[in-house]
C-alpha cells in the first residue's frame, strides 16, 4: 500500500512538471512569435500582425 502511494506522488509530480515544461514552452514560442512578427521591418508581416491585434480586441497603439 505504500509502494503505490509514493508511485502515485512521482506519477503526479512528473505531470506536473511536465504540464509546467508544456506552458513555458508555449509562453516563449509566443513571445518569438510577437516579438520577431510585431517588430518586423517587412510591411506586409508587420501589418499582418497589427490587423491581427486590432480584429482581437488588442490595443497596440
Amino acid at each position: 500500500m505504500t509502494t503505490q502511494h509514493a508511485g502515485s506522488r512521482s506519477r503526479s509530480s512528473v505531470l506536473v512538471s511536465s504540464r509546467f515544461l508544456s506552458a513555458a514552452v508555449a509562453l516563449f514560442i509566443g513571445l518569438l512569435m510577437i516579438s520577431t512578427v510585431g517588430f518586423s521591418q517587412t510591411v506586409n508581416t508587420h501589418n499582418g500582425a497589427h490587423d491581427y491585434r486590432h480584429n482581437m480586441g488588442f490595443p497596440c497603439h
